[in-house]
């Protein structure tokens, strides 16, 4: 019978000194502030990291892209006028096998006539 009547005395104990209202020590106020504050230091990290990393590398993404976009129109300049130089030297090689042709027959045809 003592040990129940000391089981109850030590429940109502801690019963009155943690009031309904209470988390872990702390009033519901004190709790909105503790997570409020936590909220706001971490929305104040993330703001620095987006401005000093985020911001930075997206604005060196683009002169990238840029550069990209600029050596790419550059390289298709290249290949489109390659291909008109490719044909040229198609022109000019043909017409040098001509000129060769012919020469071959003429010496053909003086060596004949001097025999």
């Amino acid at each position: 019978m003592r040990l129940n009547y000391l089981f109850m005395m030590t429940i109502a104990a801690i019963q009155v000194h943690t009031p309904p209202h209470w988390i872990l020590g702390y009033r519901w106020t004190e709790m909105a502030a503790i997570v409020t504050i936590i909220i706001a230091v971490a929305g104040a990290v993330s703001w620095i990291v987006k401005v000093t990393i985020v911001n930075p590398t997206n604005l060196a993404n683009q002169a990238l892209k840029q550069s990209i976009d600029q050596l790419s129109s550059k390289v298709d300049g290249i290949g489109s006028n390659a291909d008109r130089v490719h044909e040229e030297h198609d022109r000019r090689l043909d017409n040098h096998e001509t000129r060769i042709t012919v020469n071959e027959q003429e010496i053909n045809d003086l060596k004949e006539k001097m025999k």
